[in-house]
């Protein structure tokens, strides 16, 4: 019987693995995916039980901007599979939709599931806060008992922290955020001084670009609540409030001295450890891409969430 060995600290696990990438998370080369894996699975137990994803869109985004990237196929190379598409309507109402069919999603892993959330992202951080709790709740009901993990992509990483302090839902595993603003991004401060420019110095601004700026207008709430965390904001107060004892990665983009300073989201910003109440607490998994969503984060949120859950992925020839 080939001996298994469990190891509770899952920072172990993380730092072995951003060991291997040598900081720069390759997926191109399915080899090094393999590799990785491997020792993974050689330093964890597997024990069968079902295990749930939710995955949270950005800014102006939407669940599909985990299809067009490509990532749920990747997740799915992984061993994932769709599960549905959970979204809120005015007045609270959940709505959740069969998953699409997709050859991929043949024969994986049924204890393994991706559901892809969608809130309304131009409303203040609060209440996108309180529609994704309304969706984790409709997905716990779903999965009684059974652990969730939630990633967000850019701004959706913040609200989604905001649930897990909220700690409403008490399934949450870990929190996986990629390229999130979690002490704000100065592009928010110089964006809410245009969008709250006094008549008649608005003028100008809708003249040059009237529909970007009426949307500019109507998500000043979210907008405010980006802004660099200082004394008064919103990221100030969240970021010092109490967190659940749960895993926590920051997947953060690396910058190039000479892209530093057109970066949406800083890199100083992306990096969970930089929260006050989170020091040390978190995870790191540098990688080399653009602020949007990209195939290759479905490859390592693949490899991330089966080290957590401890399963051994099932990857498609």
């Amino acid at each position: 019987m080939r001996r298994q060995y469990l190891i509770s600290n899952y920072n172990i696990y993380i730092q072995t693995y951003r060991f291997i990438r040598n900081y720069a998370y390759n997926y191109k080369s399915r080899i090094y995916r393999t590799l990785a894996t491997a020792l993974i699975i050689a330093l964890t137990a597997t024990p069968a039980r079902a295990e749930v994803t939710v995955l949270l869109h950005g800014l102006l985004g939407s669940s599909y901007s985990w299809e067009k990237s490509g990532a749920i196929d990747a997740l799915n190379e992984s061993g994932w599979r769709r599960a549905g598409r959970i979204q809120v309507i005015d007045g609270g109402e959940i709505i959740l939709s069969a998953p699409t069919n997709n050859s991929t999603d043949i024969n994986l892993n049924q204890n393994k599931f991706i559901y892809l959330a969608d809130i309304r992202s131009l409303i203040s951080l609060e209440k996108q806060a309180a529609e994704l709790e309304l969706i984790l709740t409709t997905v716990s009901s779903q999965h009684p008992d059974e652990p969730i993990y939630l990633v967000g992509h850019s701004a959706g990483g913040v609200v989604a922290r905001m649930v897990v302090v909220a700690n409403n839902i008490p399934n949450i595993r870990a929190l996986i955020t990629i390229a999130s603003p979690h002490l704000g991004s100065p592009y928010a401060n110089l964006a809410y001084d245009i969008a709250t420019l006094p008549y008649p110095l608005r003028i100008i601004p809708k003249m040059l670009a009237n529909k970007k700026y009426k949307t500019l207008r109507r998500s000043r709430a979210m907008i405010r609540g980006l802004i660099v965390a200082r004394p008064n904001s919103m990221l100030y107060w969240l970021n010092r409030q109490q967190h659940p004892d749960i895993n926590y990665i920051s997947i953060v983009r690396n910058q190039l001295f000479s892209e530093i300073k057109k970066a949406l989201v800083p890199l100083w910003s992306q990096d969970m450890n930089r929260v006050a109440a989170l020091q040390g607490k978190s995870s790191v998994i540098p990688t080399y891409a653009p602020h949007a969503i990209t195939v290759d984060d479905g490859y390592l949120l693949g490899d991330i969430l089966n080290m957590l859950t401890k399963t051994r992925p099932l990857f498609t020839q």
